[in-house]
């Protein structure tokens, strides 16, 4: 059976930055993923079902500190692609991936 009968497609987050990342994706009323990703690297859930997304965090290891990157947060969203990104020399954020190719297209948010 594929991913999408099942559920929700698999949340997937890209480290594009050059410093190793963890986090936790939150799944209300669901159990949570932490996840972890080297430099350049991409992790992927291994299950959701039917799992909203209602926010991701992050740290990342800058010089052996960990630091906080402003997290990804929505109401509740099927959306399951994300990325990390540095955005100055010590600021980091978790925001969804829009671009790319065509099954990355941009889902929309549910209504509320």
């Amino acid at each position: 059976m594929s991913e999408e009968l099942e559920g929700y497609p698999l949340v997937t987050i890209i480290n594009s930055t050059s410093h190793q990342a963890k986090g936790r994706v939150a799944y209300p009323g669901c159990h949570d993923d932490d996840w972890t990703a080297l430099p350049w690297d991409t992790w992927k859930a291994t299950s959701r079902g039917l799992c909203l997304v209602s926010k991701i965090t992050a740290q990342v290891n800058v010089d052996g500190r960990w630091i906080d990157a402003k997290p990804y947060e929505s109401s509740g969203t099927s959306y399951s692609r994300y990325v990390l990104i540095q955005t100055s020399s010590n600021s980091f954020e978790v925001t969804r991936r829009v671009v790319g190719e065509a099954s990355d297209q941009e889902e929309p948010e549910p209504a509320i």
